[in-house]
């Protein structure tokens, strides 16, 4: 079961409502650029009722780990589940997280992956069923509060949409923070001449036929003090075309 809402949007923007609803866990999806049909939406999901996670054989949802060999499968056993949907919205509430490319080692094999210096597991997906969708087209911003994976009852959903919409019609100081330009010095985790010894050894496995493509990638870090989604939102918009 869904409920749905729907407010007047001309007054908000994609970042002030991210702003204004950042008590909650949540995430925001945004389509560039906005003129088609496709792109006219932006989405943000909002506190997730389950965390799935797989990392070496090991599957795992909320606090429960179990040795899995079909990821994807278990996946499917979660996310998938029958409920009503509301054709004019692009999104149905489900899963949004990422499924890395490690995780083909579950299903043939690749040979010893690299040691994963950051610990990230190679599934980690979120399941909603609460979010807000932007129509920046008709600039009607809609509320869909559900119960697919929560099982609730509807006054919780009613309450849910209550207190979304008091959240969005408060403005937040950091809609108003200025972000200061600044200059970053980024460190690469690999020498210059590191890197192109990799590159070369790359074209050298290509010539041999022992690969047909590869991507040498490096990771850049650098010190950052400020609001790091206030930066974002920042250069999100002035790099946006006209």
């Amino acid at each position: 079961m869904k409920k749905i809402k729907k407010i007047n949007g001309d007054c908000l923007t994609p970042v002030s409502l991210y702003f204004r609803l950042n008590q909650h866990a949540n995430c925001l999806l945004e389509s560039i650029p906005r003129e088609s049909e496709k792109d006219r939406y932006s989405l943000i999901a909002l506190d997730p009722v389950h965390h799935l996670q797989y990392r070496e054989g090991v599957f795992q949802i909320d606090q429960k780990a179990y040795p899995c060999t079909d990821p994807l499968k278990e996946v499917e056993k979660y996310v998938l589940k029958d409920d009503d949907s509301i054709a004019e919205l692009p999104f149905q509430g489900g899963a949004i997280g990422y499924i890395g490319y490690d995780i083909a080692a579950a299903y043939e094999n690749i040979g010893t992956p690299p040691r994963d210096e950051l610990e990230i597991p190679d599934l980690q997906l979120y399941l909603f069923e609460t979010f807000v969708v932007y129509d920046h087209q008709m600039q009607d911003l809609y509320l869909i509060a559900g119960n697919t994976y929560s099982g609730c009852d509807e006054e919780i959903l009613d309450d849910r949409l209550a207190k979304l919409q008091e959240e969005i019609l408060r403005e937040h100081p950091c809609e108003q923070q200025a972000v200061t330009k600044t200059t970053l010095d980024f460190i690469s985790n690999f020498t210059e001449e590191a890197y192109q010894a990799m590159v070369e050894k790359a074209k050298q496995k290509i010539t041999e036929g022992d690969i047909f493509q590869v991507v040498p990638s490096q990771r850049l870090t650098a010190p950052f003090t400020q609001d790091p989604f206030g930066s974002v939102a920042k250069f999100e918009n002035q790099t946006r075309p006209l």
